[in-house]
């Protein structure tokens, strides 16, 4: 899913030219969720398979992007469902930079097997950021 990230700017990225219309995409990431300034979002109840999350993201200068999973095993829209300890926003190690493929990692540690194939949620929290996809291997 993810292009190799030794790859020069000329190969991850392809300038393409409509009519008078000149646009800069990154392969990988046609389409991005963006936070100019503050942003956040989380997912849709959603269940994997792996071991560990990666992302395709960008950062600007003095932005990071940090990753909080959720227990959505009792979540109904109704119930708000809870952080999963040592998966929260404060554990998260902030990813900054352009990357295609960066383990997301909390402390040091990136290991999801103990969630994979239960119900969770994914939420984001964006400072001067772009995010493009993700994906668990």
């Amino acid at each position: 899913m993810f292009k190799d990230p030794s790859a020069s700017a000329d190969e991850r990225y392809k300038i393409v030219t409509i009519g008078s219309y000149k646009g800069r995409f990154c392969v990988y990431g046609f389409v991005s969720l963006n936070a100019d300034a503050i942003g956040s979002f989380t997912t849709l109840i959603l269940d994997f398979t792996g071991n560990h999350m990666e992302l395709n993201a960008y950062t600007r200068l003095g932005g990071d992007i940090l990753v909080e999973l959720a227990d959505a095993s009792q979540d109904n829209r109704r119930v708000h469902a809870p952080k999963i300890p040592g998966r929260t926003f404060e554990d998260c190690d902030p990813i900054t930079g352009d990357h295609h493929n960066k383990t997301v990692t909390w402390r040091g540690e990136s290991d999801l097997s103990a969630w994979a194939g239960k119900p969770v949620r994914l939420r984001f929290r964006m400072r001067r950021a772009s995010f493009y996809a993700m994906g668990f291997k």
